[in-house]
């Protein structure tokens, strides 16, 4: 066992490691747990009910004009980016929330009013309704 003698403002770090590798380690840390993250996925619920299918995006700290919903093709498409908004007067520590561009979509089942879907955004919560309507029933077709 070797002992160190203690010299205040010395981390037996910085005599062990090279610095290059030091601060490649900073770099990565920093990464890691300050800068915001770009992979933005909103949590989104589904329900059910006798009348519609629901779904609730979790969109905390957005307005609705930054939200972009799209029905092409039966396909549902909720879209927008969550900026990350830096204080240039604050030092931050850790950003643990996720920042960045989205895009959600949801294929809707064939028994939808594609018309009369509805979308409200209240409290940070995106809820859209998509009301359901009649099957389409399968139809003999007489040949003449």
């Amino acid at each position: 066992m070797t002992l160190v003698k203690f010299r205040p403002g010395f981390s037996l770090r910085d005599s062990m490691i090279p610095s290059s590798f030091s601060k490649a380690l900073d770099a990565m840390m920093e990464e890691a747990f300050i800068k915001p993250s770009i992979n933005f996925s909103p949590a989104m619920d589904i329900t059910e009910n006798e009348q519609s299918y629901n779904f609730a995006f979790t969109l905390a700290g957005m307005k609705k004009e930054d939200i972009k919903i799209d029905l092409k093709n039966e396909v549902l498409t909720i879209s927008g980016e969550r900026q990350f908004v830096k204080n240039e007067a604050q030092k931050v520590h850790s950003v643990e929330s996720n920042y960045g561009a989205f895009t959600r979509s949801i294929t809707l089942p064939e028994n939808v009013k594609t018309d009369a879907i509805t979308a409200e955004f209240t409290n940070g919560v995106l809820n859209v309704v998509v009301p359901k309507g009649e099957v389409a029933k399968p139809k003999a077709i007489e040949i003449k």
